[in-house]
């Protein structure tokens, strides 16, 4: 392409921008907007995941164990844990730090355990956290079956509620944003 070609078609350029000042600018406007959208929503979609990826991996499951059990058989069901696929860390807390936990947590209104006395209700227990959040529900199968487990929690309709809502606010999210793509793509080529 020559040189003057391209200097022509720069001039036309410039000269159609001010003869057509109210197109021009409605062209501009609504390449702004259109692209103003698609970011907004951008930012949206990727808040979202965020967000839903920080609420999947807070899930934590609760091994509760008997109080009966010796050291040896609580090592036990803590090396089995950590040797589960997608375990990602076992915690221990005693149920003196449980009864210290739940103090702190009700503030003011810890004069209810006043009740209890010197007794302490709650039981030994593993914190377990996964890779996966999809695992917890096998994670949580496999712990239970353990010897010396009495109960395993994780808030189960919870947890899958919260698998379901994150899983489709992704799904139609990344459905939106391929929409609006292109639409802002239909415009600006309308536009132009």
């Amino acid at each position: 392409m020559k040189i003057q070609t391209i200097e022509y078609y720069f001039r036309e350029v410039i000269l159609s921008m001010f003869r057509k000042r109210w197109m021009t600018f409605a062209s501009i406007g609504t390449v702004a907007v259109s692209l103003f959208v698609l970011g907004v929503f951008l930012i949206l979609v990727m808040n979202i995941n965020k967000m839903a990826a920080s609420l999947e991996s807070q899930v934590q499951i609760s091994v509760y164990i008997n109080d009966n059990l010796p050291e040896q058989g609580r090592n036990e069901i803590e090396r089995m844990t950590k040797d589960l696929k997608g375990v990602s860390k076992v915690e221990f807390v005693p149920r003196e730090e449980a009864l210290k936990k739940l103090q702190e947590r009700l503030g003011d209104n810890k004069k209810i355990l006043d009740a209890l006395g010197e007794s302490n209700p709650l039981p030994n227990a593993f914190l377990v956290t996964v890779n996966n959040p999809d695992d917890v529900k096998k994670t949580a199968a496999a712990i239970s079956d353990l010897y010396g487990v009495d109960e395993v929690k994780y808030g189960q309709d919870v947890a899958a509620n919260l698998f379901e809502l994150t899983h489709l606010l992704r799904f139609f999210g990344l459905i939106l944003m391929g929409l609006l793509l292109f639409a802002t793509i239909f415009i600006i080529s309308n536009t132009i």
